[in-house]
């Protein structure tokens, strides 16, 4: 089995996006023969793998993405042309390897899956089936803007989603929670046997380290730069109204009415999403970015707890973030918004306190509730109930599998049916 995967993303900063990636490319590469990576960088943990080839795909302007990505919804010729004058060279380069793949794996389904499809339509014996990952959905993530052009642009953009949904050349959808598949089904109609679940995981290498923290300390030390993280209140991810960052800077605020030792401490993908939003931080407040999966965990055991705002009403009632398994492996207490899908995967941790969803005077009184439970107790990393890539391989066995015997009927159904016109 040989897998192309199409994720046309930046995959050395750490963000939710490149954790999915990598995972998924990491445990494909332990059932197949070869693993094809198109991206635009890969990372240590890829480059580490024998039998993946990375092409890199150049970085391309938003605006060029977005105009490629709806054009192709109504002309695939012109498409074509665009995408073959943005990537020039880099798009033969993929050619090159697809005719002799099996599976065709995208991550999203915007600019990647406008690519993925051109390029199976120029395969030349056969066209392998496509998969579409899927780590969210437009709709639920509140993308209506304030101006004309925004709105216009949000549109076009949920027209696209519907029209990927219906589209005839996707053989199953993977998605990292049971509930975002039955979304799929009720919202749009998708047939139940194209929708895959495939879990968010954790690599066994972060497990190990999270188990052996004190091996890395001189490294957690170079990144925290002298940093004090004993009063730190902690948040992994990206800064967003729908993950629940201006939440949770209201309720860091709100404690540190009666707290005022309490520190602030983000972990995010870049520290140029703060420049936007440094006017509106805590005092004191510390911010690290990119670091390493593998010692997230260790960093994070050092501070007081961690806290999951991802708000109601968006994609996190359907999907948790992949970043809560790193509190789980840290073993601090854990904060969230009583939102569906963290419910679920916090059920067997011990030190959660779920509070009433999108209200920050909750979450600010969630953090107290904790801290008077739990300051001073030992890290109890919890390495159990996770699922890991040997759970993701397992999966995407049983998807590969599937559609490939899928395929292979579809293939004998025309010979046969053009044998019979004949």
């Amino acid at each position: 089995m040989k897998v192309l995967f199409i994720a046309p993303f930046d995959l050395t900063v750490r963000g939710g996006t490149s954790i999915r990636i990598s995972n998924l490319a990491k445990a494909a590469a332990r059932i197949c023969e070869r693993v094809f990576l198109a991206s635009h960088t890969s990372n240590e943990e890829l480059e580490s793998i024998n039998n993946l080839l990375h092409i890199r795909v150049r970085y391309i302007r938003s605006c060029f993405r977005t105009i490629t990505t709806l054009v192709n919804d109504v002309n695939y010729q012109l498409a074509l042309k665009l995408i073959a004058k943005l990537l020039k060279s880099e798009l033969s380069k993929i050619k090159s390897v697809v005719d002799e793949v099996d599976v065709i794996h995208v991550h999203q389904h915007l600019f990647g899956f406008c690519l993925a499809k051109i390029l199976q339509r120029s395969m030349d014996a056969r066209r392998a089936p496509m998969v579409v990952d899927l780590h969210g959905l437009l709709r639920l993530q509140g993308l209506m803007g304030t101006s004309l052009k925004e709105v216009l642009v949000n549109v076009a953009w949920l027209l696209h989603e519907f029209m990927v949904f219906r589209d005839r050349s996707v053989a199953a959808f993977t998605m990292p929670s049971k509930s975002l598949g039955e979304f799929l089904k009720s919202a749009y109609g998708v047939d139940p046997d194209k929708v895959f679940e495939v879990p968010d995981a954790v690599d066994q290498e972060v497990v190990a380290t999270a188990k052996r923290c004190e091996e890395v300390e001189k490294e957690v030390e170079r990144l925290l730069r002298g940093s004090e993280l004993r009063n730190a209140v902690a948040y992994v991810g990206n800064l967003s109204r729908y993950h629940g960052f201006f939440d949770l800077v209201k309720a860091i605020k709100i404690v540190k009415r009666s707290l005022r030792e309490i520190k602030l401490l983000l972990v995010v993908p870049s520290l140029k999403q703060l420049q936007r939003f440094r006017y509106l931080l805590p005092e004191g407040t510390i911010a690290l970015e990119n670091v390493p999966r593998r010692l997230l965990p260790c960093i994070l055991r050092r501070a007081a707890l961690c806290v999951v705002p991802h708000r109601a009403g968006t994609q996190f009632d359907y999907v948790p973030s992949n970043k809560v398994y790193d509190y789980v492996l840290s073993g601090r207490p854990i904060v969230a918004y009583r939102t569906p899908a963290v419910v679920e995967v916090l059920s067997k941790y011990p030190m959660r306190v779920l509070v009433k969803p999108n209200d920050p005077q909750s979450l600010a009184e969630g953090i107290v509730k904790a801290l008077e439970l739990w300051e001073d107790s030992e890290p109890a990393p919890r390495f159990d109930c996770m699922p890991t890539l040997d759970d993701v391989g397992r999966s995407l066995r049983t998807l590969y599998h599937i559609i490939s015997k899928a395929e292979v009927r579809s293939v004998n159904d025309h010979a046969n049916k053009a044998m019979r016109s004949a």
